[in-house]
C-alpha cells in the first residue's frame, strides 16, 4: 500500500506540473489561484458538486421551485436560497452543476481525477472514512492555502466547519454548519440522585470539580443491589462509554498514526472499566449476549447510562425513552464524561468525528473560486445560523426548537434548570470534536483486531494490562491501513 501511495503522489505531481493547465483566475479575498482544469460554459467557470445522493435543493436538481415539495412547507426559506443561487452566480460568474455518484462511484472519480489531474467535479461530498486517506495524503488543496485567515472557515464556523486531523497542521476536509449534532454524553437519572442527596453533577462540571473520583463516589452511593430490581451506579454500551472516558482523560487509540493504545493513560481508563466492573461492582454486569439490554434504564435501575438524542427518544433497551416518542416519569440529565487523572476540563473534547465531509481535490482549476463561491451560496443566512429560524415563522417570538433541542427538553421532565443545562451541554459537546477511529479499524471482518472489546475487562477475564498486550501489534498493523 505504501508503494501505491507513493505512485500515486509520483502521479499527482506530473500531473500538476504539466503546462496543459489554464493559469489560474484570483479571486479577491483570497491568497493565491491555482491552475487547473475547469469547465466553462458561455464564459461562466462551472462549479460541479458531487456526492451519491440526490440533493434536495433546486440549485441541483434543475428543478423549479414550484416543482419542489419542501417549497410548500417553507416557502421563503428557500425563496433566499434561490435568490442567492442566482447573486453568487452573478458576482463570481459561475454556474453550479451537480453531479450524482453512487458511494462507490464517489471513491473511482476522486481516485481516477487525483491520477489525471483533471478532476471530474470540483467539490466532493465524501465520508469521513473515505475522505481521510485523500486528507491524510494531501490530495485536496489545504484551506490554510487557498482563503485568507479571517475566512469564516476559522473564525466564526457559522457557514463551514473545517476537520484537521491530529498528525496535520492545515485543514483539508470541511463540513456545512450542522443544524444538530447526534452526542454520546453521560446521561443520568436526577430524580434518583436527588433521592440519594446528591449535588447535580452539571453544577460539578460547570465547578471543575466533576472528576473521576467523585463519579465512582456517586456510582457507590447510588447502587442498591437488594432493590427489586437491583439499581446500579452505571450502566450502558462500553464503546460509547470508552470513547467518552478516553476523551475525558486526555488520549485516545487511534488518533495519530503511532496509536495511544499502549499509553499510561490509556491504560488508566481500561483499569477505570474494571473498577466499576469487577473491583466496586457498581456497574450493572455486562451481558454478552444481549448487548441492547446494558443501557436499560427506563425502570430506574441505572442512574448514570449511554444517553443520545435518538437514545432518548426511542423505546426497547437500546433507546430507553425519556424524549417526546417515549417520555418516562423521572428527570434525566445529561453532563459530560468526568475529567480523569490524565485529563484537562479546559482542553478535553467530547465527540467523536462523524458524517460526510466536502474537499476540493487537487487539479481543479482555481480552488480559492470554487471554495468562495460554494461558501457564499451555503450562507444564505449571512453568518448567522439562528437567521434560518426567521423564515417560514408566523410570529418571531416564537421560534421552533429543533428536534435535537426538543429532545433534551422533554426529558428534563419541567425542569427548566436541568433542561436549560441540558441543552447547554449538549451544544457544548457537540463542537468540541477529535478523531479517534478505533471503532472502524476494529471492525473490519478482516482485521486481526476484530476482537477487540472491552467485555473480558468487564467480566474480570482479562486484566487492562493483558489486553493492552493482546491487541498491541494487531493495533499497530491496523493503523498502518489508515496513516499511510
Amino acid at each position: 500500500m505504501r508503494k501505491a501511495t507513493l505512485f500515486l503522489a509520483l502521479l499527482l505531481a506530473l500531473a500538476l506540473a504539466s503546462p496543459a493547465f489554464a493559469s489560474a483566475v484570483d479571486v479577491p479575498g483570497s491568497p493565491m489561484g491555482t491552475p487547473g482544469q475547469g469547465k466553462y460554459d458561455g464564459g461562466a467557470r462551472v462549479i460541479r458538486v458531487a456526492s451519491w445522493y440526490e440533493y434536495a435543493w433546486p440549485y441541483f436538481s434543475g428543478m423549479e421551485l414550484d416543482d419542489l415539495t419542501a417549497y410548500f412547507t417553507s416557502p421563503e426559506s428557500y425563496e433566499k436560497r434561490y435568490e442567492r443561487l442566482k447573486e453568487v452566480e452573478e458576482k463570481y460568474n459561475v454556474k453550479f452543476e451537480f453531479v450524482r455518484t453512487t458511494f462507490e462511484g464517489t471513491t473511482i472519480s476522486i481516485d481516477e481525477g487525483i491520477l489525471s489531474g483533471r478532476p471530474e467535479a470540483d467539490i466532493y461530498e465524501v465520508s469521513i472514512q473515505s475522505g481521510l486517506s485523500y486528507a491524510l495524503n494531501e490530495y485536496a488543496y489545504a484551506l490554510e492555502d487557498i482563503m485568507l485567515p479571517d475566512d469564516d472557515m476559522f473564525t466564526k464556523q457559522q457557514v463551514f466547519q473545517g476537520l484537521r486531523f491530529p498528525s496535520q497542521d492545515k485543514t483539508y476536509l470541511w463540513s456545512h454548519y450542522p443544524e444538530y449534532i447526534t452526542v454520546y454524553m453521560l446521561g443520568f437519572n436526577w430524580t434518583l440522585l436527588q433521592s440519594k442527596g446528591l449535588e447535580n453533577p452539571q453544577d460539578l462540571w460547570d465547578r471543575g470539580e466533576w472528576t473521576w473520583d467523585v463519579f465512582l463516589d456517586y456510582c457507590a452511593k447510588l447502587t442498591d443491589l437488594t432493590a427489586n430490581p437491583p439499581v446500579y451506579g452505571f450502566t450502558g454500551f462500553w464503546t460509547n462509554h470508552l470513547n467518552g472516558f478516553l476523551r475525558s482523560n486526555g488520549t485516545h487509540i487511534a488518533g495519530t498514526p503511532e496509536g495511544g493504545l499502549m499509553s499510561a493513560a490509556t491504560g488508566e481508563t481500561l483499569d477505570l472499566f474494571k473498577r466499576m466492573y469487577v473491583d466496586l461492582k457498581v456497574a450493572r454486569p455486562w451481558n454478552t449476549t444481549d448487548w441492547d439490554s446494558n443501557n436499560y434504564y427506563s425502570d430506574g435501575s441505572a442512574a448514570f447510562f449511554t444517553s443520545a438524542n435518538w437514545i432518548l427518544n426511542d423505546s426497547g433497551r437500546a433507546g430507553s425513552g425519556g424524549g417526546m416518542d417515549h417520555p418516562l416519569n423521572f428527570e434525566i440529565g445529561v453532563v459530560p464524561y468526568p475529567v480523569g487523572p490524565s485529563g484537562d476540563k479546559e482542553t478535553n473534547t467530547h465527540n467523536s468525528v462523524d458524517g460526510n465531509y466536502f474537499m476540493i481535490p487537487k487539479g481543479v482549476e482555481d480552488p480559492a473560486l470554487v471554495y468562495a463561491a460554494w461558501r457564499d451560496l451555503v450562507d444564505w443566512y449571512d453568518g448567522d445560523h439562528e437567521n434560518t429560524k426567521l423564515y417560514d415563522v408566523l410570529d418571531p417570538d416564537d421560534l421552533p426548537l429543533s428536534w435535537n433541542d426538543e429532545i433534551l427538553i422533554t426529558a428534563a421532565l419541567g425542569n427548566e434548570a436541568l433542561a436549560e443545562n441540558n441543552l447547554r451541554l449538549n451544544h457544548l459537546m457537540a463542537r468540541a470534536i477529535s478523531f479517534d477511529p478505533w471503532e472502524g479499524l476494529t471492525s473490519a471482518a478482516a482485521s486481526d483486531t476484530q476482537n477487540f472489546g472491552l467485555s473480558d475487562i468487564m467480566t474480570g477475564d482479562m486484566t487492562p494490562a493483558q489486553f493492552q498486550e493482546t491487541f498491541k501489534q494487531p493495533m499497530e498493523n491496523a493503523l498502518k491501513t489508515v496513516y499511510k
